[in-house]
């Protein structure tokens, strides 16, 4: 099928004759590629966004940034969307203008968010449904549509009605959600929603063959003197048939769960245990304590595998990948010449070493590392040796978000009663607040007790309304103590 026959990015093209005037999205998450797209496409003098509160900072900055580099004049309006659960609506809204002055609307619905996985058709499967609008039949859905629009420029937070069994035509209604769109606001609305805006921190486990060439045997070898020449001509011993030759020095590599994870003296070492609070679904930080210290979350080891990468980025270069395509072959060829009469019994060639084989699986092998470090992700996990996510937005998950918090207020619990033995700077911050709201210290006996008064804490200041009250405010800083 044509890469033009799998995308939807098709019912977001300019038409001829037609100019887009506004285009509204509504949608829980976002991606950069999609608005590059959007806004490259249909070339708006408007654009107006609301996204799920539960969004991060950089989401919004990552759509000003789109717009930004496309050097167009797109007026831009991105805020929040708020309902108990998720503002989980994906809508799509454009009204252009015609040739001949004439006001054209376009609906675009269904399961797709504004992502290049939702649009790109090539990752998720998706519903997605296109109508025409026209004032004459279709005035409550645009009314609803131009009410989010003024409710997005409006610098204020505004309730948006909902909307039920709106008429598209054919048979089919609508049902359109109510919800509040509002300014954005530099502090959050409650202590749930701030640790859903957090990060998840576990350990990044690689690829055990990266950086390394897999030589299959014909046979197995015996736990004798041909296993001590494989050792011999470099080789790691052979398991299941299978040799392992490291064609990138490998020793920085993220280490198997054994050795510390960070280094062991100094502060800068012990950023795991101060910064992140365990939870049973991984470490967890805030949002700001991540942009504040990311750079700083990184294994043992990082430097070297810096240095792997590099190396492994020099095999672009024909000369320099011809080298080491060599010396793998010595090292089989070394390893034939070891195993005399019986060679061929276990590598690839008859009267003399298959070269142009082991060749190929040397390249075969380079190339497809060189495709991984591609990918930003994974060249970001293995140079890190952590898998850093986004909290799962599933506080609609009345019981799994409860286990979540439980698990988090639990350790904390826990870790107050070592007295003070604790590097947790989230800790020392709760413990600061307690202080600050004049509450007993009985809270952080017990995990139930110890989250009621972090969401009872996390509310505006009487004194200053629109500001986060001073216990708040602690928690919300605790990275920076």
């Amino acid at each position: 099928m044509a890469e033009h026959q799998k995308h939807s990015y098709d019912l977001f093209a300019r038409r001829p004759g037609r100019k887009a005037e506004r285009v509204l999205v509504v949608t829980p998450y976002v991606e950069r590629e999609f608005f590059e797209r959007l806004i490259g496409d249909l070339r708006p003098k408007q654009l107006h966004v609301v996204i799920d509160d539960g969004c991060r900072r950089d989401d919004i900055q990552m759509i000003r940034d789109c717009v930004d580099a496309s050097n167009r004049k797109v007026a831009l309006t991105c805020v929040p969307g708020s309902a108990p659960g998720l503002v989980h609506l994906k809508l799509f809204y454009i009204v252009w203008t015609t040739e001949a002055k004439r006001t054209e609307r376009t609906l675009v619905f269904g399961s797709a968010n504004a992502t290049r996985q939702g649009f790109g058709g090539n990752v998720n499967a998706e519903l997605i449904a296109s109508c025409r609008l026209t004032k004459t039949r279709h005035s409550h859905i645009i009314d609803w549509c131009e009410g989010v629009v003024a409710a997005t420029s409006s610098g204020e937070e505004r309730l948006v009605e909902p909307a039920r069994d709106l008429d598209l035509g054919t048979g089919l209604q609508l049902r359109l959600p109510g919800m509040r769109v509002g300014r954005e606001r530099s502090s959050l609305s409650n202590f749930d929603l701030w640790i859903q805006r957090g990060y998840l921190l576990s350990d990044y486990r690689p690829d055990p063959s990266f950086l390394k060439v897999t030589v299959r045997l014909k046979q197995s070898l015996a736990q004798s003197e041909e296993s001590q020449m494989v050792t011999q001509s470099g080789f790691d011993v052979p398991v299941n048939k299978t040799l392992t030759y490291h064609y990138v020095d490998n020793t920085g590599a993220p280490d198997d769960g054994h050795a510390p994870a960070e280094e062991p003296d100094g502060e800068a070492g012990n950023w795991r245990r101060r910064l992140f609070v365990w939870t049973h679904l991984g470490d967890w930080c805030s949002e700001a304590c991540h942009l504040a210290n990311g750079v700083k979350f990184k294994r043992r080891g990082y430097d070297d595998r810096v240095a792997q990468i590099r190396a492994l980025e020099g095999l672009d270069d024909a000369t320099t990948r011809g080298n080491a395509r060599q010396a793998f072959i010595d090292a089989v060829s070394g390893l034939w010449d070891r195993l005399g009469s019986a060679a061929s019994s276990f590598l690839e060639g008859g009267a003399s070493l298959d070269r142009a084989h082991y060749a190929r699986v040397f390249d075969e092998r380079v190339s497809r590392d060189l495709e991984l470090i591609e990918d930003l992700e994974f060249r970001r996990r293995y140079l890190t040796g952590y898998e850093l996510a986004q909290v799962p937005r599933f506080r609609t998950d009345i019981s799994g978000w409860g286990e979540f918090l439980e698990s988090m207020t639990q350790q904390l619990c826990l870790d107050d009663a070592r007295g003070g033995r604790s590097h947790s700077l989230f800790l020392k911050a709760v413990r600061e607040a307690v202080q600050a709201a004049g509450a007993d210290n009985s809270v952080l006996e017990e995990s139930g007790s110890l989250l009621t008064f972090l969401r009872t804490t996390w509310r505006d200041s009487k004194r200053r309304p629109g500001r986060l009250s001073k216990p708040a405010l602690i928690l919300e800083a605790y990275h920076a103590r």
